[in-house]
C-alpha cells in the first residue's frame, strides 16, 4: 500500500510538473495530478496521522486548478485586469501547494523514521530545506514582477525558474526514491507495532 500511495503521489506530482498545451488545453491537466496526490495519500494517511487531511487539501487543488485546463500564461487582449486576477489566482494556487507539499514532505520524513529509514528521513528534510525557501521566493517574486522591471528583472527571472526546477525536480526524485524504498505490502506486525 505505501508504494501505490508514493507511487500515485509521484505520478501526480509529474502530472502537475509537466504542462503541454494542445492548442487551449492542458492534455496533462492539473486536476487529474491532484487527484492522483489525493488518492496516493488516502493510501498512505493509515500509516501516519500526518496524512490525515491532506487528502482533502488535494482534492481541494483539484477543484481550483480546473481552469489551468483551459487558462494559459499569455499576453492576453483582455488587458492588466486578466493578468492581476491571473496573477493572484496562480499565487493562491502556489501557496496551497505549498502547504501541501510541506505537509506532505514532513510526513515522508515521519514515514521514514517509522518503518526504520533514516536515509529516507534526512532526505525528505533536505528536500523540504530546498523546496519552502525556493517555493515561497518564487511566490513573492511572482507578486513584485508584475509591478517592477528593470535590467535585472530577466536575470532574477532565470535563476527563480531554474531553483524551481531543481526544487520541482527534485521533489520528483524523492517521491521515485520512495516509491522504490518501501516494499509493496508491509508485515501486519510491522504495521501494527508502529501504529
Amino acid at each position: 500500500m505505501i508504494e501505490q500511495g508514493f507511487g500515485r503521489i509521484f505520478v501526480g506530482f509529474l502530472l502537475v510538473f509537466i504542462e503541454i498545451h494542445i492548442l487551449a488545453l492542458d492534455i496533462l491537466a492539473d486536476p487529474v495530478g491532484y487527484l492522483l496526490i489525493a488518492s496516493g495519500i488516502i493510501t498512505l494517511h493509515e500509516h501516519t496521522g500526518r496524512y490525515e487531511k491532506l487528502h482533502k487539501l488535494a482534492y481541494g487543488l483539484a477543484l481550483l486548478t480546473i481552469p489551468t485546463v483551459f487558462i494559459q500564461n499569455t499576453n492576453d487582449p483582455y488587458g492588466m485586469d486578466y493578468v492581476l486576477v491571473y496573477t493572484g489566482y496562480t499565487l493562491l494556487l502556489g501557496l496551497i501547494k505549498i502547504i501541501l507539499v510541506y505537509h506532505l514532505l514532513t510526513g515522508m520524513a515521519e514515514s521514514a523514521r517509522k518503518y526504520g529509514w533514516p536515509d529516507g528521513e534526512r532526505r525528505a528534510k533536505k528536500v523540504l530545506n530546498l523546496y519552502l525557501p525556493i517555493a515561497l521566493l518564487g511566490a513573492i517574486a511572482q507578486t513584485f514582477m508584475i509591478n517592477s522591471y528593470n535590467e535585472w528583472t530577466p536575470i532574477f527571472i532565470i535563476i527563480t525558474v531554474i531553483l524551481h526546477l531543481i526544487a520541482e525536480i527534485a521533489l520528483l526524485i524523492l517521491l521515485f526514491s520512495y516509491r522504490n524504498h518501501f516494499p509493496p505490502d508491509l508485515p501486519d506486525e510491522l504495521t501494527e507495532s508502529h501504529g
